[in-house]
């Protein structure tokens, strides 16, 4: 099997990529939630590869003219001139293509230079861009609402034809991260609010094959059978799961007893669990904490836990993973 920079499979998270090519060649923006620890740095390093773009565009013209560009809002969100500095840096690899170079910021924040440059590398340079802002429930939590009213107006300017879209990453629902004003009142808001995707634990194809080639990287030894008990107990979280290999390795042959016990032991386990844990809204920690106890959540809120990923069926619903089950039982003392 072919793999992408030696680690992903070509159809690596299918459903997610298909959905985010589709949805953004059309020029719509999308919001992608996904759960702390469940993979959204490999998925946002795997989908910026030539090979990814040029296999899931439409065609090799497509593809040529297609850039998936990224930033981390994570430690730039303090002030604009920080944070539309690193936005224009971003914009690289779409300059490259073409040999243009990124204007210089001057005195201001940095916006004007932002909006000229995705306005020549979308109406002058015809280049279509697939614009991925990460951890940008950070830049939610610091920024006014002006903020959002300018990347509104950067992506409106190269709307006809469409030829830019935002991918937004949180780990939450946007409306429902607290900051300085509601975000759910923005416009850039009401950009996304009908085109949100949960992004939830592996599918068991991506999580053999992950396990598989850290197995062949590490030279380590993982029985199909081993594999597969990683897989259930983890309920294909990437975090989870890798954190059980990373406290078993070399040898994977310990029982199932042991390993539920390091949901709740120090470790690279707990610690998965617990960075999982703190990224969940209050509402989700308090709806697994009773169903950890046996007590249903609401309908409406069963079918949220399952859209999240948390929970794998609406009707019967169990947490996900028995091993962040056995974590959320000894946070309530059961």
């Amino acid at each position: 099997m072919a793999l992408i920079l030696d680690r992903y499979p070509l159809d690596y998270r299918r459903e997610v990529v298909e959905h985010i090519f589709a949805t953004t060649a059309s020029g719509y923006s999308m919001g992608l939630v996904g759960l702390a620890g469940s993979g959204k740095s490999n998925l946002v390093t795997f989908i910026r590869q030539p090979e990814v773009v040029g296999h899931y565009a439409a065609d090799a013209a497509a593809a040529e003219k297609t850039s998936v560009c990224w930033m981390s809002c994570l430690q730039a969100a303090d002030s604009p001139a920080r944070f539309y500095a690193e936005m224009l840096n971003g914009l690289g690899p779409a300059a490259e293509k073409i040999g243009y170079e990124l204007p210089e910021i001057g005195g201001g924040s940095g916006y004007a230079e932002v909006r000229a440059a995705v306005r020549h590398l979308c109406q002058t340079a015809g280049q279509r861009i697939v614009y991925i802002l990460d951890e940008f429930e950070s830049l939610i939590r610091q920024q006014p609402l002006y903020l959002f009213e300018e990347l509104r107006n950067v992506r409106d300017e190269v709307r006809t034809p469409p030829r830019f879209a935002y991918v937004f990453i949180t780990h939450r629902m946007p409306h429902r991260v607290v900051g300085s004003q509601p975000f759910e009142n923005s416009s850039l808001y009401r950009l996304i609010c009908d085109n949100m995707m949960a992004f939830g634990p592996y599918r068991p194809q991506d999580a053999r094959s992950m396990l598989d080639v850290l197995a062949t990287r590490e030279k380590l030894t993982i029985e199909p059978f081993e594999r597969d008990r990683i897989l259930m107990l983890s309920g294909g979280h990437a975090g989870i799961m890798f954190g059980l290999v990373a406290a078993t390795k070399p040898r994977f042959n310990v029982p199932a007893r042991k390993l539920m016990e390091l949901a709740t032991a120090p470790g690279p386990v707990r610690k998965a669990c617990d960075h999982l844990w703190r990224h969940l809204h209050s509402t989700e920690r308090s709806a697994l904490l009773d169903l950890s106890r046996g007590v249903l959540p609401s309908p409406w809120l069963r079918e949220f836990l399952y859209k999240r990923g948390l929970v794998d069926s609406m009707q019967t619903p169990e947490i996900f993973s028995p091993v962040f089950k056995e974590f959320v039982i000894g946070l309530g003392g059961g």
